[in-house]
């Protein structure tokens, strides 16, 4: 594994103090969403935790279908990675791409 370098870890720590300040996250992402939109984001992203608010963000750019993907399982599972992996809803549409999900056979 790679070492950090200063650099590194004092951006890694920005981030994280961002992302820690929900409007601040939002306004710094530059999305065009209008005044209802933005309160919708808001609510959201402070009923999170904080470490997957990037990730959200990512996919409200509609330039990241993975990131979508994978944070929609991981709101959908309550936020429990270990519990995406193991979903029990091959209705829904995204449970093929569920993150580190295996298809199983029956």
């Amino acid at each position: 594994m790679k070492e950090m370098t200063p650099e590194m870890r004092a951006a890694a720590s920005a981030t994280r103090r961002l992302a820690e300040n929900a409007q601040e996250l939002l306004d710094s992402a530059n999305l065009p969403l209008s005044a209802t939109q933005k309160a919708a984001v808001l609510k959201r992203l402070k009923d999170m935790p904080a470490s997957y608010r990037g990730r959200y963000l990512r996919a409200l750019t509609g330039k990241a279908r993975g990131a979508a993907m994978r944070h929609f399982c991981c709101e959908c599972m309550g936020y429990d990675r270990e519990a995406v992996k193991e979903c029990t809803a091959p209705a829904c549409a995204l449970w093929p791409y569920r993150p580190g999900g295996k298809e199983t056979s029956k």
